[in-house]
């Protein structure tokens, strides 16, 4: 389903699954967000988790990451992603992206 593949890096990919399928009509947007992201980052993509215990998806060249703050997303109040591109061996990075349910704060 929507999070096969991927969602094992989560430990949680029964989980996701099961949420995925109960999101209806939402469930296209998960895949269309989940396929833009692959592209982007490439295939051969690594995952690793930071000392907070959130994922960072980067790149094989190392040249893209995607992070999730979610377990401690100072120094904002509440969870978020952010995408970030290497570019002159400086760090670019979107901005707080927030859940459409979440305070963007």
């Amino acid at each position: 389903m929507a999070f096969s593949g991927f969602g094992k890096f989560f430990g949680a990919a029964k989980v996701a699954d099961t949420v995925c399928r109960s999101a209806g009509p939402r469930l296209d947007m998960v895949d269309d967000a989940k396929d833009a992201m692959i592209r982007w980052l490439g295939d051969d993509y690594v995952v690793m988790t930071n000392g907070a215990g959130d994922k960072v998806f980067m790149s094989k060249d190392g040249l893209r990451k995607l992070r999730f703050d979610l377990n401690r997303p100072s120094p904002h109040e509440n969870p978020h992603s952010h995408i970030e591109e290497l570019i002159n061996g400086k760090w670019h990075k979107s901005g707080a992206i927030y859940p459409a349910d979440v305070p963007p704060y």
